[in-house]
């Protein structure tokens, strides 16, 4: 399993795929927390993905790293710091 994640942290493909979502949110989310979200999610759909539901992987994980890096923010804005 860990060469599977290794090989597709360098898969130029999924990088800009990843990078491309994670531009659009960079304004709004802390790089630290994008990273982390991006690797998460690309672990977890490398774990999920089924290939027989005739879905091009790029796109699973364009769909499920947009609705991660959404569903941080929905949570991460229920927190208001107040000093």
């Amino acid at each position: 399993m860990n060469k599977n994640i290794d090989e597709a942290v360098k898969n130029i493909d999924y990088k800009r795929i990843m990078d491309k979502v994670c531009s659009k949110y960079s304004r709004y989310v802390d790089e630290d927390d994008l990273s982390s979200i991006r690797l998460h999610t690309l672990w977890q759909c490398l774990n999920k993905f089924d290939p027989e539901r005739k879905v091009k992987f790029t796109t699973y994980l364009y769909q499920q790293l947009t609705f991660a890096i959404k569903n941080h923010l929905k949570y991460a804005s229920q927190y208001i710091w107040v000093f």
